[in-house]
């Protein structure tokens, strides 16, 4: 770093100083703030402090960092931020809101950087949907459930409090079978890890019961739920889920073919039950059976 580019920051550090001093002395109008203003001169500053990341030059990023965090203009907006934001009704640790310009004025004076030091958030636990364990209560709950809890109130409805779920879309959610989430900021909708295993539950109890029945009985018992469910979830993200569910509905076909002749060799039970189409077992030699394939 020359001379001349010391002598600049240098500069700039006192007038930094000159101007969060100044800023400290006069009141603050909190609705005469020039936002448009304020939001160029930080993002200015958060240009150049890139910039100089980028060359390497590690002093002016922190010298444009102090410039920055006692900035009148990234004063305002701080408490902009946390004032005006979706959660300004709900108090932090402190139990304090700023709801009047004058208490978000009186912030933007009182806040410095000096001796600061960062308060725990407060953080509230409610049981979970099993009733076993405590999870986290979001602020966007406290928000939110009143505004909908009313909602359904003037129409006569009520929320379920065991099957009501607030969260972010990017831990998805689920919601009538289907897995709803965000991912890397692509929405994509799937099959409930529960909706398949109530799903393959259901299979295997069917293969279960009907150990000694006919097969085509079976046939016309298995039929219908497979066709449904996958008639149900063929509209969304669902090719790896149906690759599962086949696999797995084919290891119950040969644990019940087993059950069903112990005797014999697994050759011979392909042979009375299934058909061979290239490499792999796609029918029944009895009419009706859905393709396990």
């Amino acid at each position: 770093m020359t001379m001349t580019q010391q002598t600049g920051i240098r500069r700039e550090l006192e007038a930094a100083s000159r101007e969060a001093a100044g800023a400290s002395l006069r009141p603050v109008e909190w609705h005469s703030i020039n936002w448009k203003r304020a939001n160029r001169n930080v993002r200015r500053l958060q240009c150049r402090i890139a910039q100089a990341q980028q060359q390497g030059k590690k002093r002016k990023v922190r010298a444009l960092q102090f410039i920055l965090t006692r900035s009148y203009s990234a004063r305002c907006l701080a408490v902009r931020r946390v004032t005006e934001n979706s959660g300004k009704r709900t108090p932090g640790v402190d139990g304090k809101k700023f709801d009047a310009p004058q208490q978000k004025a009186q912030a933007v004076e009182e806040l410095a950087t000096e001796d600061y030091q960062a308060q725990p958030l407060k953080r509230i636990y409610i049981p979970k949907n099993n009733g076993k364990k405590l999870r986290p209560l979001k602020v966007l709950e406290n928000e939110v459930k009143p505004l909908i809890t009313v909602f359904l109130k003037e129409r006569g409805l009520q929320l379920s409090e065991g099957k009501t779920r607030i969260t972010h879309i990017n831990e998805g959610f689920d919601f009538l079978g289907a897995h709803i989430r965000k991912y890397q900021g692509k929405l994509l909708i799937k099959p409930s890890r529960q909706n398949v295993r109530n799903f393959l539950a259901e299979i295997k109890t069917t293969f279960r019961e009907n150990l000694h029945t006919p097969v085509n009985e079976l046939i016309s018992t298995l039929n219908p739920k497979i066709r449904g469910w996958a008639l149900f979830h063929r509209s969304i993200v669902s090719k790896e889920i149906f690759n599962y569910v086949d696999n797995y509905i084919f290891c119950e076909l040969e644990r019940w073919m087993q059950r069903r002749h112990p005797g014999k060799t697994r050759f011979w039970r392909h042979k009375k039950y299934l058909t061979k189409i290239g490499d792999r077992c796609q029918g029944s030699r009895h009419r009706g059976l859905l393709k396990w394939g």
